[in-house]
């Protein structure tokens, strides 16, 4: 569903509202981004922001009209063009609008709610966004709950809900998104400040904690917590130690292993096989041991790491 950009703040205003009594199986998106090129509008509005309604329902068809359609009456569309389709096709139907090559950044969180301000906020920087050929700026809206946030408690996941209930005050009820993508990179400075001011303008809107897939990488203070408690960061910690004490995984949205004494490898424990084969201990300085390797030929000479060949 396609709404003129003069719409959007009068549509997206009463869509919380609408969202609080719909049934679980409706998962809409809705995006502010450059309007396609459908028949249906005219020329001049092609590439210019408008509000896009994409709503997914995964329940019964036969109750599909009966779902969607009072969407539509949040405002007057230009274009209705929801459908039925497979799902594989619905689940990718967003590909084009992130070309591979692009260059891009991306920012976003949590919202408590959809507030006025918070919606203001974002239409003013899809709007005012630096605009290039080729280039596009994208302002997402998903909307949370159902098993998403109401099925599984807070602490039994990594990534963070901020409450189990999507509606209560302290839950997360929409996650908010802006994408720009551009091709040159003489324009990277222009983008960057872009998303720097986004970045600001909804942080008192926002909530600590976030999708981390949906945003770029904002620094120690902001991967500490956008996991949510202090008690989850200190388990992923913990997890991080036990697979990865070396942090060997680290060019992303790193959480460093719990601190630890750093301590030589113990070599001496490297014990050669029975004569007749049979297994062995490999320890390495990575300290990571491998237990139960059938050896058919010597270890490697160096001894700085000891290497079971079978």
């Amino acid at each position: 569903m396609i709404f003129p950009f003069d719409q959007a703040a009068d549509v997206l205003a009463r869509l919380p509202a609408h969202m609080a009594a719909a049934p679980r199986e409706l998962g809409p998106l809705a995006a502010i981004a450059p309007a396609p090129a459908p028949p249906m509008l005219p020329p001049e509005a092609h590439g210019r922001p408008v509000l896009v309604l994409l709503p997914v329902l995964t329940g019964d068809p036969a109750t599909a009209d009966e779902v969607i359609e009072p969407l539509a009456a949040l405002g007057r569309p230009v274009a209705d063009l929801v459908t039925q389709t497979p799902w594989l096709r619905a689940n990718s139907m967003l590909d084009a609008v992130a070309p591979y090559g692009k260059r891009m950044n991306l920012r976003g969180g949590y919202l408590p709610a959809l507030s006025a301000e918070a919606v203001d906020t974002l239409l003013r920087h899809a709007a005012t966004a630096p605009q290039n050929p080729g280039a596009a700026n994208v302002v997402n809206l998903w909307c949370m709950g159902g098993a998403i946030s109401e099925d599984v408690a807070e602490e039994a996941t990594a990534f963070s809900r901020e409450g189990a209930a999507c509606f209560s005050r302290e839950g997360a009820a929409w996650l908010w998104e802006a994408v720009s993508m551009w091709d040159a990179a003489e324009h990277d400075p222009r983008y960057e400040e872009s998303a720097k001011h986004i970045t600001e303008a909804m942080r008192p809107h926002s909530l600590a904690a976030g999708y981390t897939n949906l945003t770029d990488d904002l620094g120690k203070a902001w991967r500490r917590g956008v996991h949510g408690s202090e008690a989850k960061y200190r388990r992923l910690q913990a997890v991080k130690a036990t697979w990865d004490p070396d942090n060997l995984i680290r060019f992303n949205k790193n959480i460093a292993p719990t601190a630890r004494p750093r301590q030589r490898p113990d070599t001496a424990r490297c014990r050669p096989p029975d004569r007749g084969g049979g297994t062995r201990e490999v320890l390495g300085p990575s300290r990571h041991r491998f237990r139960g390797l059938p050896l058919a030929r010597a270890t490697a000479p160096n001894r700085r790491r000891t290497v079971a060949v079978g």
